[in-house]
């Protein structure tokens, strides 16, 4: 089971290996834990991404598809399988629209991005 007592000790260790950036991934106990990743990001100068878009509410650097485009992507599929479209004919989609967000108040005080 993964805890967030271990996050300082593996931030270190990125910053020995010499690691340049994070990305975050995983579920609902990372979700909740998205403010100590994006501090400990901070601490250490590693810029750190998430797949959501509350990474910068947090402080990190949201990078994934864009949600809305998914909900609207799956209302096109209900649409079509209450029409009569058997689900197993539909093919499988990948997404096509991604986002990128800088949130200033989360870069470093000098206002460089290195």
């Amino acid at each position: 089971m993964p805890s967030y007592q271990t996050f300082p000790l593996a931030f270190a260790r990125m910053v020995t290996d010499r690691m340049q950036a994070v990305y975050i991934i995983g579920g609902p106990f990372i979700f909740s834990v998205r403010g100590r990743i994006a501090e400990l990001g901070v601490r250490h100068r590693l810029p750190t991404a998430y797949p959501w878009r509350a990474g910068p509410e947090a402080g990190g650097l949201p990078y994934g598809a864009n949600p809305q485009e998914a909900w609207y992507r799956a209302a096109v599929y209900v649409d079509k399988i209450l029409k009569g479209a058997k689900p197993a004919d539909l093919p499988v989609e990948q997404p096509t629209q991604f986002e990128a967000l800088v949130c200033f108040w989360s870069s470093p005080p000098d206002g460089r991005i290195n």
